[in-house]
């Protein structure tokens, strides 16, 4: 049977490959993770390029951004074109559910969509290996700030985290996050909250804070974070790039958490951060 068609507007510009990262974070900024980079052998210079259903959101990001945009035929679904993100055996994430799934291995069904976190980016499959590698979610207080697409609330809830809040400032994010919820559990138990986190007024205490947002969000908002925190509780902090750490850092520790450890992905960082039941004075934690 013949691979059904369907017509894509792309966004393309040449771009310096020292820069790439900064480019994808300009792109998600706008809401775009649909995004390709094409490295061709001698040349100087890479080829980005975004890809939408229509021409309008193409065409604002062309105005912002310059480069060119076309029409370029592709499967209907863009989920035919994206391999599956494996974290080993402890999780899959797949663009489209799969004919067939190994019993007993995770996974979780996340189709290229409106909102951040197919599970491609370097931030998101950070986030999800920092939380897998708590010992234990079941139980545990979640909130997913920057939530997207959902997928590291979704996550969450498939390894026993009750109960779950995905919160995101963009209302197409909190339209989508809730149709993947259904495309993967019987009924609905996160709560998705359409809110910006600065302005989010809540009593709800969290045993795990998830956050993959920009630096400048952790710097202006470490008191707010430090405000959500259970005594014991983990803050991971994603959507950094290297050479924006040390600012995060400094913020988040004069906020009281304590710094404990790192994980990295190309230019990307996530932090790992405990906070103690109270603020500090010090800043205990060494770290680089």
């Amino acid at each position: 049977m013949p691979t059904v068609k369907k017509v894509w507007w792309v966004w393309r510009r040449l771009i310096s490959p020292r820069w790439e990262d900064s480019w994808i974070e300009r792109l998600r900024w706008a809401g775009q993770d649909k995004v390709a980079v094409h490295h061709v052998a001698g040349r100087k210079f890479s080829r980005l390029e975004a890809y939408f259903p229509s021409s309008q959101k193409a065409r604002s990001i062309q105005r912002a951004f310059g480069g060119t945009v076309s029409q370029v035929c592709l499967p209907k679904s863009l989920g035919e074109t994206l391999k599956p993100v494996s974290l080993g055996r402890r999780l899959t994430i797949y663009p489209e559910k799969p004919k067939t799934q190994s019993p007993g291995h995770p996974f979780l069904v996340i189709p290229p969509g409106p909102a951040f976190g197919s599970g491609h980016h370097p931030t998101t499959q950070l986030l999800l290996q920092a939380l897998l590698d708590l010992p234990s979610l079941s139980g545990k207080a979640l909130l997913d700030v920057g939530t997207g697409s959902g997928i590291v609330a979704l996550a969450g809830r498939l390894f026993g985290a009750q109960p779950v809040i995905g919160l995101d400032i963009d209302p197409q994010a909190i339209s989508e996050a809730p149709k993947n919820e259904k495309r993967n559990f019987r009924g609905g138990q996160i709560h998705w909250i359409c809110a910006n986190f600065l302005q989010w007024e809540t009593e709800a205490r969290f045993d795990i804070v998830c956050a993959n947002l920009f630096a400048s969000c952790f710097i202006s908002g470490a008191q707010t974070f430090a405000l959500w925190m259970r005594p014991e509780g983990r803050l991971l902090a994603t959507g950094v790039l290297m050479n924006q750490k040390d600012e995060v850092r400094k913020a988040l520790s004069q906020a009281g958490f304590l710094w404990e450890g790192t994980l990295t992905k190309r230019q990307w960082i996530l932090d790992r951060w405990l906070w103690p039941g109270k603020k500090t004075e010090t800043f205990a934690s060494a770290h680089p």
